[in-house]
C-alpha cells in the first residue's frame, strides 16, 4: 500500500518543481528550438594538483528538452571518472520497488503516531482542496491521511505535475546518473536517501501549510 506514496515522495528530494502550463504548440515549438541552440551553464574548478571537477545544477522533473541538454554536456561527462550527486535516486528507487520494507524506516517517519491524522493539523477547506487535487489526479487513498503535513506537500508537488509536460522520468539527476551507469563512472552520493528525507521532515507545519 506504500509503494505508490513513496515514489511519489522520493520523485521531488528538494522541492525543486517548475510549472509550465498553457503553453501552445508555437511556444513548444519556440522552446524547442532554444533548447537545441541552448549551452547548459557548466562551471569547470581546475585543482592545482591537476583534478578537473565540473559543477552542474539540476532539477527533479523535465521534459523532452532535458535529453537535449543532457547531449550537450555528454561529451565533458564522458570524460569524467566519477559523477557526484546528492544520493543515487535510481539505485534506492530500484530497492524500494523490489523490497519495500528495505526503505520501511524512511516513510514511517513521515506518519503521525501519536493518534492524530492529516485533518488535524490542516485547516479544514486546505485539507478539503488538498483532496479534491489528490483525487482529480487519481492518487488519494484513505491511508495518506495518517502522513503528516511534510508528506502532502510532496503529493500535492506531484499530482499538480501530472497535469503537465513535465515528468520526474526527464529529471536531469536521473538522465545523468544513467549516462554514467552505462559508462560505468563510479557514482559518488554526497549525501543519502535517508539525510534528504530527513530534511524534508523538518519543515515546520507552518511552513508545509503555506
Amino acid at each position: 500500500m506504500l509503494r505508490k506514496p513513496l515514489a511519489v515522495l522520493l520523485s521531488f528530494t528538494l522541492l525543486l518543481t517548475i510549472f509550465f502550463s498553457g503553453c501552445g504548440q508555437e511556444n513548444n515549438q519556440t522552446a524547442a528550438q532554444t533548447a537545441a541552440k541552448a549551452s547548459p551553464l557548466l562551471w569547470k574548478v581546475e585543482g592545482e594538483n591537476g583534478n578537473t571537477l565540473y559543477l552542474f545544477g539540476t532539477i527533479h522533473c523535465g521534459d523532452d528538452r532535458s535529453s537535449t541538454v543532457l547531449d550537450n554536456l555528454g561529451e565533458k561527462l564522458d570524460e569524467c571518472g566519477k559523477l557526484a550527486v546528492e544520493f543515487d535516486v535510481l539505485d534506492y528507487n530500484e530497492k524500494a520497488s523490489k523490497d519495500p520494507l528495505s526503505v520501511a524506516d524512511d516513510v514511517a517517519q513521515f506518519m503521525y503516531t501519536d493518534g492524530t491524522t492529516i485533518k488535524d493539523h490542516l485547516p479544514e477547506k486546505l485539507y478539503e482542496n488538498c483532496v479534491k487535487i489528490l483525487k482529480n489526479s487519481g492518487t488519494y487513498n484513505a491511508l495518506l491521511d495518517y502522513y503528516n503535513s511534510a508528506y502532502w506537500t510532496q503529493l500535492i508537488s506531484q499530482s499538480l505535475m501530472l497535469k503537465t509536460s513535465l515528468s520526474t522520468d526527464y529529471a536531469m539527476d536521473s538522465l545523468l546518473l544513467k549516462r554514467a551507469k552505462d559508462k560505468g563512472l563510479k557514482i559518488v552520493e554526497l549525501e543519502s536517501a535517508n539525510r534528504q528525507l530527513t530534511i524534508l521532515n523538518s519543515f515546520s507545519e507552518e511552513l508545509c501549510e503555506m
